[in-house]
């Protein structure tokens, strides 16, 4: 079964501002995954031209003990995507360390204006698991802990262009 849900969030920048000061900022990743979030980052590729990206992360989340028994204690992913700077839209797919084959994970990140100096970042979500016996469960956690984890981003995300001006 596919789990399929939204993200909304509200940020104190334009939108032209976001994807130059966030997300296409390197300075910004370095301090969301390693210095806040204390997790492993690497961006592997960032092509302008063609707006494709490749990036590794090593969470630190804690994982279910069911879960670990599948996955193992520690696992990585990585995410890649295609930039569309023009429509404001960046499509992706994560890629577990593990059962990359069982689990797919894909989204688009689009951002629209809520006034001169807001925006607003939706980010989709397709979460499918096809695991014997723990497939929903797997499905379940990644969406729970994403949810937590893009609310703490958001949060950092205010208060780091705050910071910046």
């Amino acid at each position: 079964m596919t789990v399929k849900f939204v993200i909304q969030h509200e940020f104190h920048t334009s939108v032209e501002q976001f994807w130059t000061e966030i997300f296409k900022s390197e300075e910004f990743n370095r301090a969301l995954y390693i210095d806040h979030l204390r997790c492993g980052y690497e961006l592997e590729l960032w092509n302008p031209a063609t707006g494709r990206r490749r990036a590794r992360v090593w969470p630190t989340n804690t994982i279910p003990k069911a879960l670990a028994r599948v996955l193992g204690d520690t696992i990585s992913f990585v995410e890649e995507g295609t930039c569309d700077e023009d429509a404001h839209r960046y499509d992706f797919r994560v890629l577990p360390s593990r059962l990359s084959e069982r689990i797919r994970v894909n989204g688009s990140v689009v951002t629209a204006p809520l006034c001169d100096r807001t925006c607003e970042r939706t980010v989709t979500f397709e979460i499918e698991a096809r695991v014997f016996g723990i497939g929903h469960m797997i499905e379940s956690f990644l969406e729970t802990t994403t949810r937590e984890q893009y609310d703490e981003n958001a949060t950092f995300i205010n208060e780091y262009l705050a910071a910046k001006r």
